[in-house]
């Protein structure tokens, strides 16, 4: 019973990252097939030091990624999970565009 809830919530909030990722023109990723994370990269056209944008986020925004550097991967990479509750991964996305927006400006 819990594991079939907690699949659900899974996918739903997979599909609400995935939602999210098909209208960015600044990120892209590999769409994960299992799991609740993903690693979304910042595309080369964007002028921005990622560990500004990570910094901002945490700082200001109080919402947290991990680097990809954490993971053996370059710093354009980061982490995001998808398992926590739909709310929080929406205002998390919602503010990762709001940090973007603000250090491209």
């Amino acid at each position: 019973k819990f594991l079939g809830s907690a699949r659900s919530r899974i996918e739903r909030n997979r599909e609400l990252v995935a939602n999210w990722m098909s209208k960015q023109a600044d990120f892209e990723w590999i769409y994960p097939e299992a799991g609740v994370v993903s690693f979304p990269r910042i595309k080369k056209h964007v002028k921005v030091k990622p560990e500004k944008l990570y910094h901002l986020l945490a700082e200001k925004y109080r919402t947290f990624i991990v680097p990809g550097r954490c993971f053996e991967m370059d710093e354009s990479h980061f982490r995001i999970g998808f398992g926590a509750d739909a709310g929080e991964i929406e205002t998390g996305l919602s503010n990762l565009n709001r940090a973007l927006d603000e250090l491209s400006t």
